[in-house]
């Protein structure tokens, strides 16, 4: 885990919460972490079981990539943000979708891995485990006829890596800003930095607007793995 204090107060600052939890007390007090998350969804409750049911499914997200944590995996929250195809009109989020997945698997996890033979049992085994999820930012609107049109708002996506120790050098090359434009020429602007488990929250913000969410492997590693992906699935799919 990568993660020291200085950088640690500036990736939470950056995201409009504190915590007096850092690294080695993260480690010592999961539990007590996860109180805290919760009330950073809502300040006036106690028990998970108070927050909504789309909040809750915050909360599972967080726990997984707190386990990823607290077993070695470094945590990096990668923004991205893509070029408007014209003036009046903005990508749906099932378009943005394809966009990253095709980042993500096509070109991005080759060089993170340094092969193109990514879905080889070894180079699964080693892949981040990534949730991503959809964000708004600007609205747009267009003049037409002397009417004014909402073109709603433009999307981008805020993803969660937790990183295998063995791939933890290459991504750090990565760090910063507009890192990401050189796998996709539909990237505007990219921002990776390493985080902590609650940065989720941030990420999912939008999770009751947005339910489809991304993740990568699209099966995971091993059947402890593949049991939290499917739990996570039904729960967003329960939403629906």
């Amino acid at each position: 885990m990568h993660l020291n204090k200085s950088k640690h107060d500036s990736s939470i600052a950056s995201i409009g919460f504190t915590s007096d939890i850092y690294p080695n007390d993260l480690v010592r007090s999961p539990d007590l972490y996860l109180k805290r998350c919760v009330q950073y969804i809502n300040p006036q409750v106690i028990s998970p079981r108070e927050l909504s049911k789309i909040d809750q499914v915050r909360l599972e997200y967080t726990r997984m990539l707190l386990e990823y944590y607290l077993n070695g995996r470094t945590l990096f929250h990668l923004t991205v943000t893509y070029k408007r195809p014209r003036s009046d009109w903005n990508y749906p989020s099932s378009v943005i979708n394809k966009f990253f997945t095709g980042l993500y698997v096509n070109r991005f996890l080759p060089y993170l891995l340094d092969t193109h033979h990514i879905n080889k049992q070894s180079c699964r085994d080693v892949q981040p485990i990534t949730v991503t999820f959809i964000d708004e930012h600007e609205s747009f609107y267009t003049h037409r006829e002397s009417q004014s049109h909402s073109l709603g708002a433009r999307l981008h996506h805020h993803s969660i890596l937790a990183v295998h120790n063995k791939n933890v050098d290459r991504l750090l090359s990565l760090l910063g800003e507009n890192t990401f434009q050189r796998f996709s020429n539909k990237v505007m602007t990219s921002y990776l930095n390493e985080c902590e488990p609650m940065r989720t929250l941030y990420a999912s913000k939008m999770l009751h607007r947005y339910s489809d969410v991304l993740l990568f492997p699209d099966r995971f590693v091993t059947k402890k793995e593949s049991n939290y992906q499917v739990s996570h699935t039904a729960s967003i799919s329960q939403l629906a």
